[in-house]
């Protein structure tokens, strides 16, 4: 079986590695950082092996994401296929699912609501004139980028029918609380009818907070969509109520259609303009500042450049075109080869490699940069000339430019390597000793210290340990959770200083002796992370969370370890089996044969800058409107 390193190492040069941000049945989804540009991807990662029966339907979604090009669908920017995997390099969106957006709120105020809705309409607009249909739509399946816009994902139940969209199909797919009445009784369909039906739903969740249809038993919950029966709360505006009875049809050919909907009333309520389903963004002209970069970066002719990105197949090139043009639609600075991404440093290219861009490949090395805004200077491209007619002429021109400039190195051939390309652990450097300061002693003393055996290489642990604050006393504590696999620095009291030092073993001694033998002085405190009197046992506190996402605030000031065992004990109450780490409850709900339908963490935690704690939610598995009605009973049974 291939490692991980060989199995990513066809990312190496191009793309950092971070944590995992999705998962599904055969696929993950990694963040990622562009290593030219610093901008952080979404990398989703499926292998071949696991696809079966399922590559047609895969290929069917990189196809769909090839050809669409919208401002609220996800941007596929590059495609790399090896023999077990495909990587699809996706625009990142940090703001999360809008499914997550409206639990936090319970619910959205209709002019939101309205926002959002418009923004999810010129999206399937633009599909269904492109000659698809989704069949998946759901709050799950819209992100929000950094500017709080939607976006569009997760095309791997889209169909596109041979014969337009008024051909029929047959597949029954999707979410069966967003399925159409004619799709679940397994008739055939049209496929933006359907699509119609969901957006019904997914108007109906913004407005609301809950599904218009919804129940624990399957044939319960399709008896209501096919009879059409919802109920509309009290606070749904009029102009509310008649649009979503109009998407709600169980009839679909009553409902209403995709271009009576870009002028409807309601969504035309506040704007002077229907919505714009089309693209605003001319693709056809490409951005010269844009080109030049690339071409001084890669050392080829613009012509050539330009060739590479209307090719369209979506290489590291054309990814990196469209990074750059992105930061220079927000103002941000479009350079390569500098110090703006952050965990890494690029080696340049050989520009005398210049005949095929298919056979460049980048290459990195583990160096750490935090600045965020240097770069090259401006006489790079001041220096620059017009590009000349033909593309031998290009390329003397840009080779005079780089020996002129002298702004760039001659660079080191690529050489294939199996090292693994994933993001290593941020772990402090120490800071170079002051020359005005005394020379340090040889012996490092040790006060406070109460050695334990770890589950791991003490040595690797300890070399972790932040040495900045050199010739002052490290007040820190660190330990390791091996369970959680994450590493602690605590800041405990600061110890008697007339305390003599605690004498050491010989092999502690050997630990202490290898992290820094120029400290003057270093207490480090090898402790188990016990509290007494802890309910928990395990840790001194509830951990601080800095933001209010997915966080349910205490009705009063109650301890830590009360809250958690009203937590417990409502988990009980629900019949559902829990297990505890720390300050953390993790539960899991099993259906009638014992097949888990549903796991989701419970955490108490400490809210900011007040003495109130907190229940943080979090889901694992499952679906999600059952995640959210079980994490609110429970609270309701916990007295949140």
């Amino acid at each position: 079986m291939p490692s991980k390193s060989s199995s990513y190492a066809v990312l190496e040069g191009q793309y950092t590695l971070h944590e995992t941000i999705g998962t599904g049945g055969f696929a993950k989804v990694k963040l990622g950082t562009h290593v030219l540009t610093g901008d952080k991807v979404a990398i989703k990662i499926m292998d071949k092996r696991l696809l079966g029966d399922d590559l047609p339907r895969v290929k069917l979604e990189i196809e769909a994401l090839k050809e669409l090009g919208h401002q609220h669908i996800c941007k596929l920017y590059q495609e790399i296929e090896t023999e077990n995997k495909i990587f699809l390099i996706l625009e990142y969106c940090p703001g999360g699912e809008l499914f997550d957006y409206i639990v936090e709120r319970d619910r959205l105020e209709e002019k939101e609501a309205r926002m959002f809705f418009r923004q999810i309409v010129s999206a399937v607009a633009y599909i269904h004139n492109k000659g698809y249909a989704h069949r998946d739509l759901k709050p799950e399946n819209l992100l929000l980028d950094e500017e709080q816009n939607l976006k569009l994902i997760d095309f791997g139940l889209c169909a596109r029918p041979k014969g337009g969209m008024e051909t029929h199909l047959e597949t029954c797919c999707g979410s069966p609380a967003y399925a159409a009445p004619e799709l679940i009784s397994g008739q055939e369909y049209l496929g933006n009818e359907a699509d119609i039906w969901s957006l019904g739903i997914l108007l109906f969740a913004l407005l609301c907070g809950y599904l218009p249809f919804d129940d624990d038993n399957v044939s319960t919950l399709y008896k209501k969509i096919q009879n059409g029966e919802y109920e509309c709360p009290f606070w749904l505006s009029e102009k509310s109520k008649q649009l979503l009875h109009r998407l709600l049809q169980v009839n679909p050919k009553c409902r209403i259609t995709v271009t009576e909907l870009l002028t409807d009333p309601w969504l035309m309520e506040g704007f002077t303009e229907p919505v714009l389903w089309k693209n605003p963004f001319k693709t056809s002209k490409l951005d010269e500042e844009c080109l030049i970069e690339l071409s001084v970066y890669y050392g080829r002719s613009r012509t050539a450049i330009v060739e590479e990105i209307k090719k369209k197949n979506f290489t590291y090139i054309s990814a990196t075109y469209n990074l750059l043009l992105q930061r220079r639609a927000k103002g941000q600075r479009i350079r390569l080869e500098s110090d703006i991404t952050p965990l890494r440093e690029i080696k340049p290219i050989n520009r005398n490699l210049c005949s095929e861009f298919g056979t460049q490949k980048l290459s990195m090395s583990t160096s750490f940069h935090s600045s965020m805004d240097s770069g090259l200077n401006d006489a790079d491209l001041l220096l620059f000339g017009s590009p000349k007619k033909d593309d031998e002429s290009d390329s003397l021109a840009i080779k005079q430019t780089l020996t002129s400039t002298k702004t760039r190195q001659e660079p080191q051939q690529y050489k294939d390597s199996d090292k693994e390309n994933f993001v290593r652990p941020r772990v402090p450097t120490p800071r170079k000793l002051n020359k005005n300061r005394s020379p340090p002693t040889k012996t490092i003393k040790c006060e406070d210290v109460t050695p334990v055996t770890p589950s791991r290489s003490v040595d690797d642990n300890l070399n972790e340990v932040d040495t900045r604050a050199v010739g002052k006393e490290d007040k820190r504590t660190f330990s390791y959770d091996d369970d959680m696999h994450v590493a602690h620095l605590r800041f405990p009291p600061t110890p008697d200083r007339r305390a003599p030092p605690t004498p050491l073993s010989s092999s502690a001694r050997k630990v202490f002796g290898s992290i820094e033998k120029g400290l003057d002085r270093m207490r480090t405190m090898l402790t188990p992370r016990k509290r007494l009197g802890s309910t928990s046992g395990t840790v001194d506190g509830p951990r601080p969370v800095k933001a209010m996402y997915n966080v349910s605030t205490a009705r009063a000031v109650v301890t830590p370890d009360h809250l958690l065992e009203s937590l417990r004990n409502a988990l009980l109450r629900k019949g559902i089996v829990c297990k505890q780490k720390d300050y953390k409850l993790r539960g899991k709900v099993r259906d009638k044969l014992g097949k888990v339908k549903l796991t989701f963490e419970l955490e108490v935690c400490q809210l900011p800058r007040t003495e109130l704690l907190g229940v943080r939610r979090k889901r694992l598995k499952g679906d999600s409107w059952h995640y959210k009605r079980v994490c609110e009973e429970v609270l309701k049974l916990a007295s949140l």
